[in-house]
């Protein structure tokens, strides 16, 4: 995706807006609610509404969605709650539950009694740690999420929004949290002075299903020492928030941060920022360049 001028950005942040938000916004800029969304934000583009109370206001939502997300939890407690995960195996594919009980339950009996008895001996705790995994994956991604979008060089969005979850310093990213892959592990201080070499795999090797050329912001984090243990600081708030929050006042957007990869024999370009969170040592952050 190509650097986007301001009033397109400002109609994709009016657009990622639920109908009922937007009608709250236009009510308080006194603006005439009538009309589908599309007439609405038409409306708010022609009245000259200014950036910064567009995004002020957009900030102010996300605020009251987020609080309502955490159901009387702070931060703090939600992240005491996912440090109570010990284990981070998934029992099979993330999305292919349905496929693992198939594959291994299904087909493998004929017998009723069979099937049960493999069922409440193995499935059982199966499903539970999928469940686990799936819900340490969630809300992990939440603070994570969270903390970017509350930066105030960052406007979130207020609906799930393909390729878009915020705008950092007016451009639209999809945020995307993970983990070096194996294979990059001795590697791994290379990569932090040359992150265009991880943003490229990470565009190349996404699943086909998932596809997208959108411009990204990785943010990967890792455990030097235990490399296996990087999930564990997916829930480490002090040290996410340090990291995330320098990153986001000193880095910038250009045409440096053009990332040029290849999937099924195509060519995309995409801009892409790549935030390292490690647990120890100086910081070290990096983005793309």
């Amino acid at each position: 995706m190509a650097i986007l001028d301001s009033p397109t950005v400002t109609c994709m942040k009016l657009d990622s807006l639920k109908r009922s938000h937007l009608e709250g916004l236009c009510a308080d800029w006194g603006i005439a609610t009538s009309g589908t969304k599309s007439d609405l934000i038409e409306k708010v583009i022609a009245a000259d509404v200014p950036t910064n109370e567009i995004d002020a206001a957009i900030r102010a939502l996300y605020v009251q969605q987020a609080n309502e997300d955490l159901r009387g939890l702070s931060r703090a407690q939600l992240a005491a709650e996912l440090s109570q995960v010990s284990s981070y195996e998934w029992p099979c594919t993330q999305g292919q539950l349905d496929g693992y009980i198939q594959r291994n339950f299904t087909r493998q009996y004929l017998r009723y009694s069979e099937v049960v008895q493999a069922a409440q001996s193995k499935l059982s705790s199966a499903v539970i740690q999928y469940t686990i995994c799936s819900w340490y994956n969630t809300w992990s991604t939440w603070l994570i999420e969270d903390v970017i979008s509350r930066h105030g060089n960052v406007v979130p969005t207020l609906k799930n929004v393909k390729g878009v979850d915020i705008f950092f310093r007016g451009q639209p990213f999809d945020l995307k949290t993970t983990v070096i892959p194996d294979e990059f592990y001795n590697r791994f201080d290379s990569l932090q002075r040359e992150p265009a070499t991880l943003a490229k795999w990470y565009y190349e090797n996404q699943g086909a299903q998932r596809f997208g050329a959108d411009n990204r912001m990785f943010v990967v984090v890792h455990d030097a020492q235990s490399p296996q243990d990087s999930w564990k600081l997916k829930r480490n708030i002090d040290l996410i928030r340090t990291k995330l929050n320098s990153a986001l006042s000193r880095e910038e957007i250009s045409d440096q941060d053009l990332v040029v990869f290849s999937f099924n024999n195509r060519t995309y370009r995409a801009h892409a920022k790549v935030i390292f969170v490690i647990n120890e040592g100086e910081e070290r952050q990096t983005s793309y360049r």
